[in-house]
């Protein structure tokens, strides 16, 4: 890969330059619990994005790189199958928060399809019964609601 072969010097750039912030390396950072410094933050995402370019440039899918295991959260449900499906439905809509009623409709839609055909998983929309006894549930059930 031609983008790869000047990352050894680029490497060694990098580490030079930060070597007395880096982790391991002797210097400031090294304690459990000290914040990395603004120059690795810098750097960092310096290299995630060019690893990012150098993939992309290769013509790699993230499916076909990320292969752990990964437990599925109610967080990177929303973050990793939700918000790029809304990003690619609508563009201009970057939070749930924005969504119009029908939109979640559509979402849902899309989502529940995809999952079913997919995944062999289809999960009902929640009624408005489901939401009641979550809430109530959450709440500590129909005695919060009833007591004084």
């Amino acid at each position: 890969m031609p983008v790869l072969r000047g990352a050894v010097s680029e490497t060694e750039g990098a580490r030079q330059v930060l070597q007395p912030q880096m982790p391991g390396s002797g210097h400031q950072g090294e304690e459990a619990g000290v914040k990395r410094t603004s120059s690795q933050n810098k750097a960092l995402h310096l290299w995630i994005r060019k690893l990012a370019e150098a993939m992309d440039d290769s013509g790699m899918d993230m499916r076909t790189v990320v292969k752990v295991p990964i437990k599925p959260t109610e967080a990177n449900v929303k973050e990793e199958m939700l918000k790029p499906v809304i990003e690619a439905l609508w563009p201009d809509i970057h939070s749930t928060t924005e969504l119009s009623t029908a939109q979640i409709g559509e979402l849902y839609e899309v989502m529940n399809r995809f999952t079913a055909e997919r995944l062999h998983i289809s999960v009902p929309f929640p009624s408005e019964e489901e939401m009641r006894q979550e809430f109530l549930a959450k709440h500590g059930g129909p005695d919060f609601i009833c007591s004084r």
